[in-house]
């Protein structure tokens, strides 16, 4: 059974880990709906979570699946390989596609990408580092334990937690937004 598993894996790396991104990221919003907001069931933004999976479904997941293969043909011995990667990815790639996630999860929530864009240059510093106190440390052992085509699983698994962190935060500013507006 687990051959089977691991031969479909194997087999459908992009559509395994947008399946499994976005249902991450679902369970993340999910988390952050019922036990930090404390919301009833009767309560639940279905709407929210869609944009929980959509996201990474069909943005992260992709991205991720071409950037971890691409990344790891940076050249190192075994021991400094990794460094460089995490050393690339943090300061090249990870501000440039956090933002895009950000406002990604900004416009369908409503904002307009102006309004995105705006609310991304007051948080982006703060977001940026708390990324690198979590991000590099994770990395590291993806890099130097986890073959390429599994590392999309383990940082979306890794994320969860950040995912219940985004959704609340992006919620409460939604909420304060969609009350500006009215």
């Amino acid at each position: 059974m687990l051959s089977k598993i691991k031969s479909f894996i194997d087999n459908h790396v992009l559509l395994t880990n947008m399946l499994l991104s976005g249902t991450l990221g679902v369970a993340g919003d999910g988390i952050s709906q019922l036990a930090l907001e404390k919301r009833k069931i009767s309560d639940f933004d279905c709407s929210r979570s869609i944009r929980f999976f959509v996201v990474p479904c069909f943005y992260v997941a992709p991205v991720l699946v071409k950037f971890f293969p691409l990344l790891n043909k940076v050249s190192g011995s075994d021991k400094t390989k990794p460094l460089k990667m995490i050393i690339l990815e943090q300061l090249c790639f990870a501000p440039i596609f956090s933002s895009t996630v950000f406002i990604s999860f900004r416009v369908s929530s409503g904002f307009s990408f102006t309004e995105g864009y705006e609310s991304l240059k007051r948080e982006f510093i703060e977001m940026y580092k708390t990324s690198l106190q979590l991000w590099p440390l994770i990395q590291l052992i993806n890099y130097y334990i986890i073959p390429s085509h599994y590392r999309v699983f383990i940082t979306q698994l890794a994320a969860l937690g950040r995912n219940i962190f985004i959704s609340y935060k992006l919620n409460k500013d939604v909420e304060k937004h969609n009350s500006e507006k009215n």
